[in-house]
């Protein structure tokens, strides 16, 4: 009788680890697209209304208003979800949580992004109108133009303080209105005729509805994001197959040798 030697090797699926955390290069890299792609939106509406105006509309400024409104919210969340899909997929995580975080992140370094510049814009206004005044109110002359002012607004004539800002130191109607309008309103508290109560009372309805319309439409980013990150880490993970979300491979764990005997 003989003996026959059969090897036989076992193998088994390993899982690597799953990465976890945040990838910063792609979370840069959503926030560029994101930004990008809104500011190419916003040139493309403010072409689009620039050729509105060339055919010959002539909408009217609520009509205007609502129309920017409606655009900037429509790019805000393409930008978003573009945003978030491009962070969530450079990012190689598979699991929608991660996808999701690097969506809402990117979401959130543009939004500070933009809250940056529009502070530092209006900022740069606000000091150019002040260094402005300062400049025209120390200019030989207007020594006497600065305390009627004073003394208009402390009388509460209002057409006397809008004339002396226009005529005198150099402001157009309306911003020596609205000047004269803030000013007024700061001395007593409250409007003093029922015109300046009225237009206090627009102003204060329209920057309500702007609030509450910027909030939705900051909320409405947010999840566009999340969503794009979403969409993203599924594509990653489509892509990493045939492991779910960690990466599959065999490996070799032992060999056996048997000894069987054959007859003979």
């Amino acid at each position: 009788m003989e003996t026959r030697t059969i090897e036989t090797t076992a193998y088994e699926l390993e899982h690597t680890s799953v990465p976890t955390g945040i990838r910063w290069g792609a979370v840069v890299a959503g926030f560029a697209v994101g930004v990008g792609i809104h500011l190419l939106l916003t040139l493309i509406g403010v072409a689009g209304g620039f050729a509105a105006f060339g055919a010959g509309a002539r909408p009217d400024g609520n009509s205007i208003s609502i129309a920017a409104a409606v655009w900037n919210t429509v790019s805000m969340l393409i930008a978003a979800f573009v945003g978030g899909y491009v962070a969530a997929r450079s990012s190689s995580l598979r699991r929608s949580t991660d996808g999701v975080l690097h969506g809402i992140v990117a979401w959130g370094a543009t939004v500070l992004f933009f809250a940056i510049v529009t502070g530092s814009v209006t900022g740069n206004a606000v000091t150019g109108l002040f260094n402005t005044a300062s400049s025209v109110a120390a200019t030989p002359g207007n020594e006497s133009a600065v305390a009627e002012l004073f003394s208009s607004i402390e009388r509460g004539d209002r057409t006397t303080a809008t004339s002396v800002l226009r005529d005198r130191l150099g402001m157009t109607e309306d911003q020596a209105a609205a000047a004269v309008d803030r000013a007024m309103a700061m001395r007593s508290g409250r409007p003093e005729t029922p015109a300046e109560a009225n237009r206090v009372e627009d102003a204060a309805q329209a920057a309500s509805i702007a609030s509450t319309w910027l909030s939705a439409a900051m909320l409405l980013s947010l999840l566009a994001g999340a969503a794009g990150g979403m969409v993203g880490a599924r594509g990653a993970r489509r892509r990493a197959m045939p492991g779910r979300y960690g990466e599959q491979r065999a490996v070799q764990t032992r060999t056996t040798v048997h000894h069987v005997p054959t007859p003979g």
